[in-house]
């Protein structure tokens, strides 16, 4: 866990005014007067927020994600991401995932896992999420 006085040189280095951590410090956020942030839910591996930025009418959706990286513990992220989407109506773009959607956006030279794609196709889907490509 982060201290709080290091949480607070990170923040003053950085020019920021406010600082949010989960509980094992291992997401940091960092904004300043310009948004308020709310925070909907904070977990071992995400945090929920809700961002309003001082020029827009429209709140941001933000789920932070310091996900593990066993099959399980991506679980229960997926699981905490679906309970999000069921209880609080999101309906605009939400999503930039670091997983991979098909083999052909792999770009390591091992092979990828097939059983983590499809199980990642399937919570995409699950949550009604699209992949957009850039």
């Amino acid at each position: 866990m982060l201290e709080s006085s290091r949480l607070e040189k990170f923040q003053q280095k950085l020019g920021f005014q406010f600082t949010l951590s989960n509980s094992g410090s291992t997401i940091l956020i960092f904004w300043s007067f310009n948004f308020s942030v709310k925070t909907l839910a904070m977990e071992n591996q995400v945090v929920h927020l809700s961002v309003d930025y001082s020029s827009s009418l429209e709140p941001i959706f933000s789920s932070n994600v310091g996900a593990k990286c066993t099959v399980h513990e991506k679980r229960v992220v997926w699981d905490s991401l679906l309970t999000l989407l069921l209880n609080i109506f999101i309906v605009d773009s939400w999503g930039d995932f670091n997983e991979i959607l098909k083999s052909s956006e792999h770009l390591c030279r091992s092979t990828p896992d097939l059983r983590e794609m499809v199980e990642f196709n399937g919570r995409l889907a699950e949550c009604s999420l699209l992949n957009i490509p850039y």
